[in-house]
């Protein structure tokens, strides 16, 4: 689940009668921890060492766990194993991703075949979160193929959280982004799936043809990902033209005082942040992920591309889509009503949750 569906859960828990507690796989204490505590959730902080079966086991016994919901891919073939051995009756799986596109060494594919196995032996629900992801999945495991256990259930956003009234101009002073320039945005943390060296040497030749363009970068990155994305930065020239933001939390207000998000990753199973920017009305140009084309059948500001095209074309396609997009509030409206509206994915995980009958 993304953070806003998250919140949303824990918003309705006491409606629903479900009570949320989470455990951090890092061991390490998150951004989220005092949000969730303040909304009655607990967070267990079991860090994944050579004794993280037994106290993941004690943990679930001494909580009387009727449901456990994994999002660690197919690692949570083995955390599902786990829950059975307590009697968990309801074992979910979560597919956040199509995968990468480099083929796993021989170890990792034995270690993958054995977490297919398990998911296959102990999940009561595999659910992926676009059509793409969970038919990866099934793909790279035939025996869920015509399995009733596997389902697709849309990330979702809440309309609500981009309804608010943004002031752009604020927005941009706080963030130091002049007022008149172009600004391009990209929601990711700084790591090799989000594909930033491309992003920039894009955003350096878009940056030619607007000079007064400026790059946002928003997202979480370790000190050595960010002084290799700098020296990349450097050599072309545009370190005057690039901000880094870090991790936010006002994401909506980010989106609505861009001007275009570019998205080249390598792969997702479905991009939040192009999901997240489509819904702001914010003109997007997206690698040509299947999560993405997904997004693109609602949203007529988004436009995909293959990443085997040339940063020119890239550059172009950014300009014309700044050019052609003028009506922003059109997005929202697309938005009321589709399977990416959070009223119908949170009802849907609740059925699952309660382990209540399919229809």
């Amino acid at each position: 689940m993304r953070t806003l569906e998250l919140m949303e859960a824990l918003n309705r828990a006491p409606d629903s009668q479900i009570q949320f507690d989470f455990c951090a796989l890092s061991g390490k204490p998150g951004e989220l921890d005092s949000r969730i505590l303040e909304l009655g959730g607990t967070v267990f902080h079991l860090p994944l060492d050579a004794g993280f079966p037994r106290k993941f086991r004690e943990l679930l016994r001494r909580q009387g766990y009727l449901a456990v919901h994994s999002h660690v891919h197919l690692f949570s073939g083995y955390i599902l194993k786990l829950a059975t051995d307590v009697g968990v009756p309801v074992k979910i799986c979560h597919l956040h991703t199509t995968g990468d596109s480099i083929r796993p060494h021989f170890r990792k594919r034995i270690q993958n075949q054995i977490m297919r196995w398990l998911l296959f032996r102990h999940a009561t629900d595999v659910i992926g979160v676009s059509d793409a992801a969970l038919k990866v999945f099934i793909n790279e495991a035939p025996r869920f193929s015509g399995d009733g256990r596997c389902k697709m259930i849309y990330d979702a956003i809440d309309i609500q959280s981009f309804q608010k009234p943004f002031s752009v101009p604020g927005i941009r002073e706080s963030i130091g982004i002049p007022q008149d320039a172009t600004l391009v945005i990209h929601v990711g943390r700084i790591e090799k799936v989000k594909n930033h060296t491309r992003l920039v040497s894009i955003f350096s030749r878009l940056e030619q043809t607007l000079p007064h363009a400026r790059l946002l970068l928003v997202g979480n990155f370790s000190a050595a990902a960010k002084r290799s994305l700098d020296e990349h930065i450097g050599r072309l020239g545009i370190g005057s033209k690039v901000v880094f933001l870090g991790s936010r939390t006002d994401i909506p207000a980010l989106l609505f005082a861009s001007d275009l998000m570019v998205f080249p990753s390598l792969w997702e199973g479905l991009p939040g942040a192009v999901l997240e920017a489509s819904a702001t009305g914010l003109p997007v140009l997206s690698s040509d992920l299947p999560g993405s084309l997904e997004i693109g059948r609602f949203f007529p500001t988004l436009k995909c591309l293959g990443l085997s095209q040339s940063d020119e074309i890239w550059s172009e396609s950014a300009g014309e889509l700044l050019r052609i997009v003028r009506d922003r509030t059109l997005s929202l409206k697309a938005l009321q009503g589709s399977p990416f509206e959070i009223s119908n994915c949170i009802p849907q995980l609740e059925r699952i949750w309660k382990n209540m009958p399919r229809i």
